[in-house]
């Protein structure tokens, strides 16, 4: 039986080499050239080159359906390498061609992919042996140049029997040319899979370094040896061969290891992982490798459609002719106006359509079987579907995506485009991106992508899925989908195999993919169905435009020719087997089959994108990086993640940014701003943040008053590595804000609305009436040399009025409302976001807002316009502008004296109005707390501020790869007008006019323009990016120049200048090797008017280093380790800052003194005199940082981020108090001489992971910094008091050591003998008894120390969890802050009772008193002085009794949502609704709160609010 195979297998390939001419064996194909003149010089030998690559690349590529033949290459030497014209075959059929052979689903099946005619396998393998046995005769060639050759034949011998292997199991192997005598038995797949592999090997070897010049590119290099050879093993470990029993049985069992590999091993997955990661390995370090820019049509239709990319290690390359209008003629994969067009063979079917999720995710809906659907329903459809799909099809009715703003692919223009009814559900156009008119086209054969989803595929079989998922991520990521996150193996497998389908759709890829796995019926079998369109009324012809589309509906397929449905019927139904005869062997074509349908809804929740795929803008400067290589300490979030009902984006920013401090001032609507500070405070000048919005300088307000939905991001930039390029700007850190950009593709409407209501988190009210006086009565008791003597009788106190001035001046509740709508999109054009958004937050108090009263509040109204223009292929043009209104309004008594007044007057001293309806007042109760909201009328404010930045960037590849060019100016400004409608009304009470001040009537007043400013920024950069081979190299070099104006009463302390100018000369370059080792260099000089001419520039270097330990051998395959990333930076900053202590180094005079003289009449002359002693030499203040930080990541759920940070800050500017008197100097310089050092660490730990249809994650993030002051020139007359060596605003004063007792004092009311006597004043029993510290017999201001920490925290933490299920999302913030004091003498008309006729409160329920014959003795259980009506000066200094912890934990958010995403919304046009309750600031755990119901963050003053609301978002 063997004999007669290998008899039949000789007669076989003679007779299919002998219809094909022999040629190499009797005559040379070039005609009038034999084979010793074709192999006699290197130009003559080039053209059997050529012939060996385009016969061998081409089989088994699209045929022709029209005489289903297969491509017949002609004129290749061009088509492959742009060689000579020396081959047999012309271009006259190349564009004679449809992909059905490549696609994946389409409604033929692929009827060309799956003959690929067998002999013709060994007919063109016979041209490259040809080629190999026969080059060492060229005479020109070079022994190195043979070598290369053959080491291609090799190649290319090896990719035809990858190609057979995948379709026939094991075949004959010919390892050179025949005879038509020779005969080769069928081997088995193993063999088959070692000869391709040694192939492989020994080529591989030879071509180590070789590149190919321009004129050649597209011949065989070292990575597509190795891609080979991945390929042949990634199909040998595949279920198909690798199993434990083969698909099918042969007819002689001895045989069945021709189409099995013997058995099932787990060790081929390892195999056939380790040599993909070779070809991934060997691209990076060679400039091949994903394209990746963050444009995910532009990038897949660039890797997939544009000749020589990057992405591609080798392709099929072609030429195609146009007609005189530049239409693309018949067969190719333009849409021409011919009967057998594109249109007729290439539509895609139902199958393939649904592979393709929409951009979010999940899966589309379509019409079903016979349900007529409005046609604009199927467009809206189609553009929601991922970037992929836009760059792959053409949907009918909607210009594709692919040639955008090309005229031949308008619809309006070109009627080509036109639908026929055997169109399918759309047309395959994804090889013509941005085509425009090129005549060079390229087919895919080898693209680094396909070696990504082998090894996701592989590591998922290996029992990996945290690998799996980090390559097959990549892929999703770059097509523009949310990551996979499923771990279970199936499932993962599905999701793998989907993507398959979807990357390598029209790729010859899916196809054998989904043979091997045995899935063809639930991947590409079944049911085939297209889409059927209805015209519009009046359209005779076939529609092409929207609105000559009526309505669509599924249909079961029409195949034109049964014998092509024929054909594919055997290969696509399951379990059927062809068989193909050699030699009398049957070659069993692949088994279809198995597992059921994949699909988006089996797949996990999307997580947050991998920041290793994505491009990270070092700020600052142009530079880019990958941000898994980022080198310095940068914190960050999202305007969708941080948005809260809050009027105030920093009052968002609780627990969300490591190192970012967020500390509450007040609750008044429109002046509620957290205080913020990036890792504490390193300085005791100015600790402000300069804030950049889209790359320009601006004010804190400006960054307040933005809607969230206008932002981007929010990065927090902390370290030297990422602050250098600021220069003297950035010592205290960095706001970095980008606002939102528009993306290419349809209009996409965002609408978000939210509504509710706003409460007093707390109002810490005084005692009443009752409680009141019954203090009231100790306290004069007291004063009166300890003799109870009342004031008040209980007759009295009960006639006594009972005000609860809170109640009467504040409401329960008032509204807060806010809504954005936005509107992006774009194509590669022009690209635009634009944003309307309103925020409307009323205030607390109890009065209407009309003409002439008004209620706290604020009214903002937000426009934004983001433009991204690309022009003339390279130039980059942005236009933004940014604007905002702002309406305040508040009542006529400013709020903190409303405030003060609530706090201090008593509810017994009047009632709210007299019985005849006057006000009510006195001369010490002066302002009627309601009166004021009621009666003195209203002011208002109206700020108008506008940002509009204008940059071009032009790209000069043209010059040297990689340079660019940019030049940008950016304008903003602030204007305020103020308005008041103001009055006065009487005091009266029991009949009497208590003061001066009278019923007036309403005075109009205006204030236009008074307060202002403006910032005018020019900025010029040049930059380069260039990759070689493993190295990565990113640069840039910029000027800045900005001039800030404002008029006097915006400019703070400095009051000298209205002007300020300041120049930055900065870069940076970023160096990567292998995406492992990463350095950074940035710097600025920086220069600034404030200092003397000669000494106003700085240089501010930093260096950043990072070691990416996870991308490293022993790590890379780590089935635990996710990432590990080392990093460390260390540079000089500075701080200059602005509206404080200008020209120090000029002598300024002010008035000062003076003289009277004359005699009987003196006259005075006013003196002038040195404000202060100038000092040439002053400068801006330094900063030295360290930083050393961990990114860890760790079975794809567990994430951690440490960072260690120091900083030495030097030259804070300083009144040099140690310089002698004898100088003669009574107000000394100022001068660079205080030091401070600022250290600690930030951590965050998160935890991400699911439970079926349960998704959840918890984060936790610490922040943590303790500063100490090194020198401030202080005057120190106390050691123990002296602030330097201490942590700044640490608090200071005296030990209390309880109270004094009776028994510490004489009979003569004097303190006994030996007690430290207080230099106070007198004190007495109930007084605060302090600690003698220096051991004199006086307690003085030499006893004081510190005695607390600062008012900031020294840790500040949060603790988050987000949770969903199934439409359902649950999210809590919790956050807190320990190491932090507060001293409660900080708030006095609180907790220093009845001071200045002040109220007393609950904390003076733990006063010292003793009053045995009323039943008073307090003495055992005191924690508050005696009572006192009078000044006591002793009592009310700083000291521990009045210190307490400042710690506190408040949930500052929860929210819990459903999101609709129906189907049926989507007739509406709705792509997804979703309804939310949320609550803010809802709870507060505290000891202060706990014990005196006070607010640890505002201890006096308007409250903060805390809000209930409901909100909607509406996506279309």
């Amino acid at each position: 039986m063997k004999k007669t195979i290998y008899t039949l297998l000789g007669l076989l390939l003679a007779a299919g080499l002998t219809s094909c001419q022999d040629w190499f064996i009797e005559k040379p194909e070039v005609t009038g050239m034999d084979q010793d003149e074709v192999f006699s010089t290197a130009k003559n030998a080039e053209g059997a080159i050529a012939e060996a690559y385009a016969t061998i690349l081409s089989s088994g590529l699209p045929v022709l359906v029209w005489n289903n033949s297969p491509i017949m290459p002609y004129e290749t030497t061009e088509a492959i390498m742009g060689g000579e014209d020396l081959c047999r075959l012309t271009w006259g059929y190349m564009d004679k061609q449809v992909v059905a052979g490549m696609l994946a689903n389409n409604e033929n099946n692929g009827a060309g992919y799956t003959d690929d005619y067998f002999p013709n396998n060994y007919a063109y393998i016979r041209k490259a042996w040809l080629v190999y046995e026969n080059i060492d005769k060229v005479a020109d060639m070079s022994d190195r140049d043979k070598a290369i050759v053959k080491a291609e034949m090799q190649v290319l011998v090896a990719f035809r029997y990858v190609e057979m292997l995948k379709r026939y199991g094991g075949v004959p192997l010919v390892e050179s040319t025949l005879t038509t005598v020779d005969v080769r038995p069928r081997s088995t797949v193993q063999q088959t899979l070692d000869f391709i592999v040694g192939l492989c090997d020994a080529a591989a070897a030879t071509l180590e370094g070789v590149r190919w010049p321009a004129d050649w590119l597209g011949r065989v290099n070292k990575g597509v040896a190795l891609a080979v050879k991945a390929e042949a093993l990634m199909y040998a470990a595949r279920p198909l061969f690798n199993a434990d029993a083969p698909y099918m049985q042969m007819a002689d069992p001895a045989n069945n290891e021709m189409i099995w590999l013997g058995g099932y091993d787990a060790k081929r997955w390892e195999t056939a992982r380790l040599a993909n990661q070779e070809v991934i390995d060997w691209g990076k370090a060679n400039g091949f490798e994903l394209i990746d820019t963050g444009d995910p049509i532009k990038d897949y239709g660039t890797a997939v459609g544009t000749p020589s990319n990057r992405e591609v290690l080798l392709a099929y390359k072609q030429q195609r002719e146009a007609d005189d209008n530049g239409i693309y003629k018949n067969y190719t994969f333009m849409p021409t106006h011919t009967g057998h067009d594109l249109g007729q063979y290439r539509g895609t079917g139902y199958g393939q359509l649904c592979q393709y999720r929409k951009a979010d995710g999940t899966d589309q809906t379509w019409a079903g079987v016979d349900d007529w659907r409005p046609a604009g329903e199927y467009r809206d459809k189609a553009e929601e579907l991922e970037p992929r799909a836009q760059a792959s099809l053409y949907f009918y009715g909607v210009n594709p995506k692919n040639n955008t703003g090309n005229s031949r692919w308008d619809l309006y223009q070109n009627w080509q485009l036109e639908y026929k009814w055997q169109d399918g559900c759309a047309k395959n156009i994804k090889f013509w991106y941005e085509a425009g008119s090129r005549e060079w086209f390229e087919f895919p054969i080898y693209r680094m992508a396909e070696f990504y989803l082998n090894i996701a595929e592989a590591y998922n079989e290996e029992g990996n899925p945290t690998m799996a998922l980090r390559y097959l991520n990549d892929i999703r990521r770059r097509g523009g989908i949310p990551d996979e996150t499923q771990t279970d193996r199936v499932r993962l497998r599905q999701s793998i195999h989907r993507e398959w389908a979807v990357e390598f759709y029209e790729e010859n890829q899916w196809y054998p993919h989904a043979r091997h796995w045995k899935q063809g019926a639930s991947m590409v079998g079944g049911a085939k169905y297209k889409f059927e369109f209805s015209q519009a009324a009046g359209v005779s012809w076939n529609p092409r435009k929207p609105e000559e589309f009526a309505n669509y509906t599924r249909k079961p397929s029409y195949v034109p020719y049964t014998i092509v449905y024929r054909k594919n019927q055997n290969y696509m139904n399951p379990n059927h087997m062809k068989s193909v005869f050699l030699g009398g062997a049957a070659l069993a074509v692949l088994a279809v089959g198995g597992a059921g349908p994949v699909s988006a809804r089996d797949t996990a929740a999307a997580e947050q994108p991998d920041s290793a795929a994505l491009v990270y803008v070092i700020p600052g400067t142009s530079a880019r990086t990958k941000a898994m290589l980022v080198t310095s300490s940068v914190s960050s979030m999202t305007g969708d993640e941080v948005s809260i009902p809050s009027a105030n984006i920093n009052n968002m920013l609780y627990g969300r940014i490591p190192g970012l401090v967020v500390s509450q001032t007040n609750g008044e609507p429109g002046y509620d701003a957290a205080t913020l500070s990036i890792r504490g405070v390193a300085t005791y000048n100015n600790s402000s943040l300069p804030v950049y919005v889209d790359g320009f300088q601006t004010n804190m307000a400006y960054f307040q008053f933005l809607s969230p939905a206008e932002i981007d991001r929010i990065e927090v930039l902390k370290d030297a590595a990422a602050l250098a390029p600021f220069g003297m700007r950035g010592a205290n850190g960095v706001i970095w804000v980008t606002t939102k950009r528009g993306r290419i593709g349809r209009p996409r409407v965002t609408v978000n609305v939210r509504g509710g209501v706003q409460q007093p988190m707390n109002l810490q009210k005084p005692l009443r009436t009752g409680d009141y006086t019954r203090l009231y009565n100790e306290a004069l008791s007291n004063d009166n040399g300890n003799v109870w003597t009342p004031y008040y009788t209980a007759d009295q106190v009960a006639r006594l009025p009972d005000v609860d001035w809170y109640r009467e001046v504040t409401k329960k509740a008032t509204p807060y409302t806010d809504a954005d709508v936005s509107v992006s999109g774009g194509d590669k054009t022009v690209r635009y976001f634009v944003l309307f958004g309103y925020m409307g937050q009323r205030g607390i108090y109890d009065t209407p807002t009309n003409d002439t009263l008004a209620n706290a509040g604020i009214d903002r109204y937000n426009i934004r316009t983001n433009l991204d223009m690309n022009l003339f292929g390279f130039l980059e043009a942005k236009v933004d502008v940014g604007g905002r209104i702002e309406d305040r309004r508040y009542p006529n008594r400013a709020a903190g004296d409303l405030w003060n007044d609530l706090a201090k007057y008593p509810g017994s001293v009047y009632p709210v109005r007299n019985p005849d309806g006057t006000w009510t007042g006195t001369p010490i109760y002066n302002f009627n707390p309601l009166a004021s909201i009621k009666a003195l009328g209203r002011n208002s404010t109206h700020d108008r501020t506008l940002q509009a930045n204008f940059q071009l960037k032009e790209r000069l590849d043209f010059l040297v790869e990689g340079l660019y060019l940019s030049e940008a100016m950016s304008l903003s400004s602030w204007t305020r007008d103020g308005a008041s409608n103001t009055r006065n009304y009487s005091r009266w009470l029991d009949g009497v006019q208590q003061t001066t001040d009278n019923d007036t009537p309403y005075t109009r007043g205006e204030d236009s323009g008074q307060n202002q400013w403006t910032w005018q920024h020019y900025n010029a950069t040049v930059g380069y990016d260039g990759t070689f081979g493993r190295h990565v190299v990113s640069a840039s070099a910029g000027i800045l120049y900005n001039i800030y104006k404002t008029d006097f009463s915006q400019n703070g302390a400095a009051g000298k200048m209205v002007e300020y100018r300041h120049m930055t000369v900065n870069g940076a370059v970023n160096y990567a090797y292998d995406d492992r080792y990463v350095a950074t260099f940035s710097f600025a000089a920086d220069g600034s008017d404030n200092y003397r001419p000669g000494n106003r520039w700085g240089f501010y270097p930093s260096l950043g280093l990072g070691w990416i330990v996870s991308r490293e051998r022993f790590l890379r395959d780590s089935r635990t380790v996710d990432l590990l990333k080392l990093r460390a930076s260390v540079g000089k900053n500075g701080w200059d800052p602005m509206g404080e202590m200008r020209y120090l180094w000029e002598g300024y005079y002010t008035g000062r003194g003076g003289l009277n003289t004359g005699n009987s009449e003196h006259t005075w002359h006013g003196g002038t005199a040195l404000s202060y002693l100038p000092n040439p030499g002053i400068f801006a203040e330094k900063s030295l940082k360290y930083d050393a930080g961990i990114d860890l990541r760790l079975w794809n759920r567990l994430s951690l981020n440490v960072d260690l940070f120091l900083e030495k800050r030097s030259g804070i500017v300083t009144q040099d108090w140690m310089i002698p008197g004898a100088s003669g100097v009574d107000n000394p310089p100022y001068r660079n001489i205080g030091r401070m050092t600022n250290k600690g660490f930030e951590v965050q730990l998160s935890w991400a992971d699911r439970i079926g249809d349960f998704n959840y994650a918890l984060t936790g993030m610490a922040s943590y910094n303790s500063n100490k002051v090194d020198y401030m020139a202080e005057v120190v007359t106390v050691p123990t008091a002296a602030r330097t060596g201490r942590r700044l605003d640490a608090l200071f004063g005296y030990v209390a050591d309880g109270f004094y007792d009776w028994d510490d004092f004489d009979v003569g009311g004097e303190l006994r003998e030996g007690l430290p006597k207080p230099t106070f004043g007198a004190v007495q029993p109930g007084d605060i008894k302090y600690k003698n510290l220096n051991g004199d017999t006086v307690i003085d201001e030499n006893d004081q120390t510190a005695i607390g920490d600062s008012y900031l925290p020294k840790l500040q933490y949060s603790f988050s969890l987000a949770a969903s299920y199934k439409g359902f999302d649950l999210f809590a913030l919790f956050q807190g802050a320990a190491g932090r004091d507060v001293n409660l003498l900080d708030a006095p008309l609180q907790n220093i009772a009845f001071r200045d006729n002040g109220n007393v409160y609950g904390i003076a329920e733990g006063r010292w008193a003793y009053y045995p014959e009323q039943g008073i003795d307090t003495r055992a259980t005191a924690t508050y002085p005696r009572l006192s009506l009078q000044d006591n000066s002793n009592n009310y200094r700083n000291s521990t009794l009045w210190k307490r912890s400042g710690d506190f934990l408040k949930l500052r958010n929860v929210e819990l949502g459903y999101t609709f995403a129906q189907p049926s919304l989507s007739k509406a046009g709705i792509s997804k609704i979703r309804i939310y309750l949320s609550g803010v600031n809802l709870l507060t755990v505290s000891k202060l709160m706990r014990d005196y119901d006070i607010d640890p963050e505002i201890l006096s003053g308007h409250p903060a609010l805390k809000s209930y609301n409901l909100g909607l978002t509406v996506t279309f």
